[in-house]
């Protein structure tokens, strides 16, 4: 039985392919005064539409002969390699093309949103799976009325593995409470139909003029589930559901670690009393528990409650759930913040490798109760050669920071994104990450840290958990010492 029905956003409800061919045309012709003519780029585009960025730069920088002409702005980017600045280039043009709503409108599927309203229909749950970063979501479908019209969504900052692997729809899937088997997903590249599949939900594909030979040819599902002509679509998709007439996708067991991670997740929100300000920290962690919030808020189990998340990110999920936020400007004390680390040792000093340091340290600082939800295998006695220490520094001093951990014996290594861009913090500071043959003492460590100018924050959160609850294999344990208002 269909339960719920999954799409993508690329393809599938806007024409993204379409507006990212565009946005590549305009990057070279920026490159070379408009000597190449835009559908020229458009066919080189359609050629490499489903392979990473870096080839698909490297092949129009071939193509086009734009070797020279982009090597001029590797240093406005800051970066090292050609492609990269080309990467860059077209990014920023695609940011601004979906700054204009109007764009975005003209590049709308019509009758994927009708569909919408077909899933609806059924009753079943609606989700969206895209691999497009939370902010450019929350643009398309402000643009398109669309902001409450999925049940979850899930970006590229959900997850740490993207399409082909099946993460993002077994995330879609836990958060709908709905068995993998039970989803039809409506995809648009060979690519996301194998995450789909994958993750042992049915799937339909729908072509684009940028996909729809390379879907035929993959092989993947039955022709007669791949959808050339939109008009179709919502009464195949509506027939699907009804009939079910698909192949019969496998059963998804949900392993025991990933089960007991929820269940520490509820105990800890479990500590949140009526009337508290709550700390939201960053990551898929805080993801489960803003879930778990909001399901409480709505049966009426929880209630005049309000948040502080300390990223963007946690601050689109909890809008997304309808959770009351404040600030810590209008409330500097917070009762309790539920987070996540990497590492702990048994003084109960932490390591935090996410990319919201700076805040997520803040709101610890300011908390009674620094709750910290993990499994057992991030427990250790010390840390070691094999823990990885993020250091946020300001990017007009990046290099010179390294050098000055360099001198402390750490191997350093600034974070990129996924196209080897360096990575930005929400404020726009960078991470370097750190290992060290032999780990410093810790407090030791953090002194010298803070005594730094150039260095904003640093992973290490001494003294300011004063809640473990462990998933482990024979259950959730709870460690705790005295809070800090005790």
């Amino acid at each position: 039985m269909i339960r719920a029905v999954v799409f993508d956003m690329a393809g599938t409800l806007v024409q993204n392919e379409q507006l990212k061919a565009i946005s590549y045309a305009r990057a070279v012709n920026e490159l070379c005064n408009n000597e190449v003519a835009k559908q020229e780029v458009l066919q080189a585009f359609q050629d490499v539409v489903e392979r990473s960025r870096q080839e698909v730069a490297l092949h129009l920088i071939e193509k086009f002969g734009l070797e020279k002409a982009v090597g001029k702005r590797v240093s406005d980017y800051g970066v090292s390699e050609s492609w990269q600045a080309l990467v860059q280039l077209r990014l920023s043009i695609y940011e601004r093309m979906l700054a204009d709503p109007e764009v975005i409108r003209k590049n709308v599927w019509p009758k994927h949103t009708t569909l919408l309203e077909v899933a609806r229909k059924t009753e079943c749950k609606v989700g969206l799976a895209t691999m497009s970063n939370c902010r450019q979501v929350k643009t398309v479908l402000e643009a398109l009325d669309l902001t409450n019209a999925f049940d979850f969504v899930a970006g590229r900052d959900d997850i740490e593995h993207g399409k082909p692997d099946p993460e993002i729809y077994l995330l879609v899937a836990r958060q709908l409470g709905v068995n993998p088997s039970d989803c039809l997903v409506i995809e648009s590249s060979p690519t996301g139909v194998q995450a789909a599949l994958a993750a042992g939900m049915h799937c339909v594909a729908v072509s684009t003029p940028f996909t729809q030979e390379a879907l035929h040819a993959s092989g993947l599902i039955d022709s007669r589930h791949i959808i050339d002509d939109h008009e179709t679509l919502p009464d195949i998709v509506k027939g699907i559901v009804e009939e079910q007439q698909l192949f019969k996708a496998p059963e998804i067991v949900i392993p025991d670690s990933e089960r007991l991670k929820h269940e520490a997740v509820w105990h800890a929100v479990e500590l949140i009393k009526p009337g508290m300000i709550v700390g939201l920290g960053h990551g898929g962690t805080t993801n489960l528990a803003v879930t778990r919030i909001s399901e409480l808020l709505r049966a009426g189990k929880l209630a005049n409650i309000r948040c502080i998340p300390c990223s963007f990110e946690a601050e689109a999920e909890a809008r997304s759930m309808g959770i009351p936020l404040t600030s810590l400007d209008e409330n500097p004390v917070v009762d309790l913040t539920i987070d996540s680390a990497d590492e702990v040792d048994r003084k109960m000093n932490l390591i935090k490798g996410g990319g919201a340091l700076l805040l997520e340290k803040i709101v610890a600082q300011a908390s009674r109760r620094e709750v910290i939800v993990m499994d057992e295998s991030k427990l250790s006695k010390h840390f070691s050669a094999h823990s990885r220490l993020p250091i946020e520094v300001v990017p007009f001093a990046w290099r010179a920071e390294a050098k000055y951990l360099e001198s402390l014996g750490a191997r350093v290594s600034p974070r990129r994104e996924d196209d080897r861009a360096l990575f930005e913090t929400d404020q726009g500071n960078l991470i370097l990450d750190c290992e060290f043959d032999e780990f410093p003492e810790p407090e030791e460590l953090a002194a010298l840290l803070e005594t730094r100018a150039g260095i904003v924050e640093h992973g290490l959160f001494i003294g300011l958990a004063t809640d473990l609850f462990v998933a482990g294999k024979d259950g959730v344990h709870h460690l705790k010492r005295k809070s800090k208002a005790e």
